[in-house]
């Protein structure tokens, strides 16, 4: 059974009700399980109002083929950008050259994504609260690097207890374990 079909035919473990953070009725809490490719298995538990419509859900990694908890990559050229990483939910992503340091969980995105996407992610974070000079200027170098503009290296870690993986690079030489 590929992994389609599991999702299409798996069956919900209902774990309990809780009240709906959008119209205060009540809202099913179900637990999913699924393997997915590389060898991973993960939960996914979701919330879903029937009367409102609501939906949330969570992605719990329980098992992983992934045993490096911590690479570094390293943003030298656009092609850089292009490479496919898998990220936990759990993972802290940091970039000290714009003395960042990120929980992903407060991102939102999903868990297979570029350097690109992520360095999007963290370009909208800094729009936001963009209140100092020194944001601005981080703000400015993302926008360059995000254009190809790479005149400033930058490297970005990403650390998790799950594992993190560089699934897909141009070249082995712009990422490490540390």
């Amino acid at each position: 059974m590929n992994t389609e079909d599991q999702l299409n035919n798996a069956k919900p473990f209902v774990i309990g009700t809780e009240k709906c953070p959008v119209c205060n009725s009540i809202a099913t809490i179900n637990i999913y399980t699924y393997e997915t490719p590389p060898n991973e298995k993960i939960i996914i538990m979701t919330m879903k109002c029937e009367n409102c419509g609501f939906k949330t859900s969570t992605i719990i990694p329980i098992a992983t083929s992934f045993s490096n908890k911590c690479i570094a990559i390293e943003i030298a050229t656009p092609q850089d950008l292009n490479t496919l990483i898998y990220v936990p939910e759990d993972s802290i992503i940091e970039i000290s050259e714009i003395n960042i340091k990120i929980e992903v969980s407060q991102l939102k995105f999903g868990n297979i994504l570029t350097i690109d996407a992520i360095l999007l992610y963290v370009l909208e974070l800094l729009e936001q609260i963009a209140s100092s000079e020194n944001n601005m200027q981080n703000i400015k170098l993302l926008n360059e690097i995000l254009n190809g503009n790479v005149n400033k290296k930058i490297t970005i870690i990403i650390k998790s207890e799950y594992g993190v993986e560089v699934l897909k690079s141009h070249s082995n030489e712009n990422y490490r374990v540390c």
